[in-house]
């Protein structure tokens, strides 16, 4: 994984200047099956690409695609959208398989890859057919997502009489027609100190050296730990609703 996040990033890149190049020199929009068909020639000249399975790479190019498409289409309905971007390193911080096979609770395969341990946290039923797996990494976790195809269970019907109104906000969090709140949590306040410290320490450090990489890190855990206790917070929230 270590290797194919930064082959996912280059490909990308390397693409997308492609597409800028020949429509600056020809006026000609390159298209991503085009794109595609060159991906052999490409880990001709750059064998790295090797190392990474083939529908990876395609999945990139697909979602190069699908950005230049929302930018045309926000063209075309007038807005001033911006213009698709180069990633710096580190910013690819996924990649899918379109076709993935579940093997076990807590082993999955991936092609290029192996065998991944994997800590399974919501069980798969028997009748789901695994249809993508999708690979992240969020500051130092790593996740294993899967979409899957499920029969469509139709839900029962809903007993209103004891519904009641809800009104978020900054102060409360939620307040109901019962009179009853919930303060909001205030997860970035608290760390709201430690952010500034290690933001100022990375604004400071010298770009593309070990201390940068650590500092960066850092910061990148602090928002992990942020995000972890708002969604810790709406969790229960919810379960206690329920």
């Amino acid at each position: 994984m270590r290797i194919s996040f930064p082959c996912a990033g280059i490909c990308t890149t390397s693409n997308l200047q492609d597409r800028i190049d020949t429509y600056k020199k020809d006026s000609i929009s390159v298209s991503c099956n085009d794109q595609a068909n060159k991906l052999p020639e490409l880990k001709k000249t750059a064998p790295w690409f090797k190392s990474v399975y083939s529908q990876v790479l395609q999945d990139v190019l697909k979602r190069l695609d699908k950005g230049f498409q929302s930018f045309f289409q926000r063209t075309k309905q007038g807005d001033v959208p911006g213009f698709v971007k180069f990633k710096k390193k580190g910013q690819w911080n996924s990649i899918t398989y379109p076709q993935c096979k579940k093997h076990s609770s807590d082993i999955i395969t991936a092609p290029k890859i192996g065998d991944i341990k994997m800590h399974c946290h919501r069980p798969i039923g028997e009748s789901a057919k695994v249809k993508t797996l999708t690979i992240t990494k969020d500051a130092d976790k790593w996740f294993a997502c899967f979409s899957v195809e499920l029969a469509l269970d139709i839900e029962p019907k809903q007993d209103v009489s004891s519904a009641i109104g809800i009104d978020l906000g900054l102060n409360d969090f939620v307040y109901d027609s019962d009179k009853e709140s919930k303060p909001a949590p205030r997860c970035l306040r608290r760390r709201e100190k430690q952010l500034k410290r290690l933001q100022r320490m990375l604004c400071r450090a010298k770009k593309r050296t070990p201390k940068y990489y650590k500092l960066l890190k850092a910061v990148q855990k602090c928002h992990y730990r942020i995000k972890c206790a708002r969604n810790d917070f709406l969790h229960k929230e919810a379960g206690q609703a329920s």
